[in-house]
């Protein structure tokens, strides 16, 4: 039994590989497929006696019963044997009636308990892709495109739920044809052997539409995404296709891509269309054939009008399991990316939790650091080693594309090192729980990401369960109180898609007191204030200063004066570090372009002069 389990697995895996690797991975109630093919079975028992029960009643009515049992062969034995129970053909009648009834509320439950199994299944699966979006490593999430994500939550999870039932539904209709045949067997082997035969070949000739199938489904799946792709382009970029004048080019080329969807789901239709009439007039040759050969066969007209009932009920099984064999192949395409995801999970939930970690005493270390973005040509980190004093404030600087940002992603967890090692004092970065890790960081930088919703919603991304007190010390810190004081929903002000309904500056403010609620222990500014004026950047970065007093501070910036006041500084250039230390220190160190541009920043006062630092670092 086991083995013959493990064949019509494997038969089912090559047929449909990336169907039952996500059915490997999501969690499945183990009842819901016994339930569905017990029903199934039964329905189909009910069906067949219901069947055997035509010439009964058709003998009965014409008072031949006699007839009817003195043909000889299976079906006299059986007849025999339900005359004995029956004594009018009313009982024959109403014993017919009453199998119809139950195959009905069989059928009945039978579709309840797909729905709610179907329903069911999509919530998993829907709960679990959700929550992978949420945990899968930033580098993996990035390899796919937006609209391809959105795409499987939204599409292929639901039609997941689908192929499973049409799954289960294809061993009912498996069981049933089982059924049938056997019972055909019973009636006449000779029958029954020229009905397999012609039912062979007629799914021969349906099997050849399998490859179109495969082919429609890919189609099908990539003009899909075509239109998520400029779904999302529109209503991500309509601030500028509309600042300049793009509304038209934009409408063609969705048009144009929503030709392509019609035309296919169109093909997909007409497809699954053909099965009806070439089922029909397979199986009415096949009739034909079986009603012409029955006297060479010698079986009684009793048995022929028995098996004629039997394979009229047996071509609307059939039909159906080709139908439904030929929509999954058509969905097998479209469950590649969802099985991606789904195994990306499960190879990182076998991966060790971490461990936790609760402070930062002495120092967060880079130990021969190298790391690259998926499908770049050259590392943008190379062999890097620097230390970030605990308990201090470090500058950050180097010129556009140096490797500062990636710095930023390694220490937030989004991406871990190819090479070298990354400490919290002591211990790997990469041993740390990265739930615990982040519970101590915290980042504000130069383009604040913010999340449809309000003011307060945005700043509660930090800490859901923030006090008002805090909130409002942290809107205080950013100097947003008396700007979301004179709207009229004051913090409960809608921020509109991305934010663009507030400035620059404004934004920036809002990530300040984002990461301010969050109370971290190790504070990353990534070019945080670069946006504000230079009066109220000052004022910001004391209160910073005063509120973070003792924490690890970690600055990016440009700005010489910044730089002056801080304890440490890391100069990174091209991916590799190119100097670091006090800021008197580096001072008296050679020609650099940047002791170049602190001396300059110091000489001239770095309290009332903003001095850039050379791009050329």
């Amino acid at each position: 039994m086991r083995d013959d389990n493990n064949q019509r697995g494997s038969l089912l895996l090559r047929a449909f590989p990336h169907l039952m690797g996500v059915l490997q991975v999501i969690p499945r109630p183990k009842w819901a497929a016994p339930l569905l093919v017990i029903l199934g079975i039964l329905s189909s028992l009910a069906e067949a006696l219901g069947i055997t029960l035509i010439p009964l009643f058709f003998y009965s009515v014409m008072n031949k019963l006699d007839v009817l049992v003195s043909n000889g062969g299976p079906l006299s034995f059986v007849l025999r044997h339900l005359i004995l129970k029956f004594h009018s053909s009313r009982e024959i009648a109403a014993v017919f009636v009453l199998l119809i009834i139950i195959r009905g509320g069989l059928a009945y439950a039978y579709a309840i308990a797909t729905s709610h199994i179907s329903e069911q299944i999509s919530q998993i699966t829907r709960n679990r892709v959700h929550r992978l979006y949420l945990g899968l490593p930033y580098g993996f999430m990035r390899q796919h495109e937006q609209a391809e994500l959105v795409e499987i939550l939204g599409r292929e999870v639901p039609l997941f739920a689908s192929a499973y039932t049409s799954l289960t539904r294809m061993l009912v209709n498996l069981t049933f044809i089982l059924i049938l045949g056997a019972l055909l067997a019973l009636l006449s082997w000779k029958i029954m052997l020229c009905a397999l035969a012609g039912s062979f070949l007629l799914s021969f000739l349906l099997r050849l539409l399998s490859s179109r199938a495969s082919a429609i489904g890919k189609d099908v799946k990539r003009i899909n995404r075509d239109m998520w792709d400029h779904m999302m382009v529109t209503l991500q970029g309509l601030r500028i296709i509309r600042a300049f004048g793009q509304e038209q080019t934009f409408q063609n080329r969705f048009e144009q891509s929503s030709a392509e969807a019609r035309d296919i789901n169109v093909k997909e239709l007409q497809l699954i269309l053909l099965l009806d009439p070439l089922t029909e007039v397979g199986y009415l040759v096949i009739l034909g054939i079986l009603i012409i050969g029955a006297q060479s066969f010698g079986v009684t007209f009793a048995t022929v009008l028995t098996c004629v009932a039997l394979l009229y009920r047996l071509q609307p099984h059939v039909r159906e399991l080709e139908g439904t064999r030929l929509k999954l192949l058509q969905l097998e395409p479209q469950f590649q990316s969802l099985r991606s995801v789904l195994e990306a999970g499960r190879e990182q939930a076998a991966s060790s939790p971490g461990i936790a970690i609760h402070s930062i005493r002495r120092s967060i270390r880079f130990e021969g650091v190298t790391f690259s973005y998926p499908r770049g040509d050259t590392p943008t980190l190379e062999q890097v080693s620097f230390e970030i004093p605990a308990g201090v404030t470090t500058a950050l600087v180097g010129a556009s594309g140096s490797g500062k940002t990636t710095i930023v992603n390694l220490l937030l967890r989004l991406y871990e090192p190819d090479r070298g090692t990354i400490y919290a004092d002591d211990t790997p970065l990469n041993h740390v729980s990265r739930n615990e890790w982040l519970k101590l960081v915290a980042v504000a930088g130069q383009d604040v990401e913010l999340i449809e919703g309000t003011v307060l919603d945005n700043i509660k991304l930090a800490n859901v369960h923030a006090s008002e007190e805090t909130i409002s010390s942290a809107f205080e810190l950013a100097e947003l109180s008396e700007i979301f004081n004179a709207l009229p929903d004051g913090y409960k002000t809608w921020v509109g898609q991305q934010g663009q309904r507030f400035s620059g500056g404004q934004r920036q403010r809002i990530g300040l007191a984002r990461a301010a609620i969050h109370d971290p222990m190790f504070l990353i500014l990534d070019e945080a204030m670069s946006a504000m004026d230079l009066a109220m950047e000052q004022r910001v970065r004391q209160r910073i200063h005063e509120h973070f007093q003792g924490r690890t501070v970690l600055l990016i910036t440009h700005r010489t004066e910044t730089i002056l006041n801080s304890d440490h500084v890391i100069c990174i250039d091209q991916g590799r570090i190119v100097g670091e230390g006090h800021p008197t220190e580096l001072l008296r160190r050679g020609d650099s372009a940047l002791s170049k541009a602190l001396a300059a920043a110091q000489k001239h006062g770095a309290a009332t002069q903003v001095t850039k630092i050379p791009q050329a670092l």
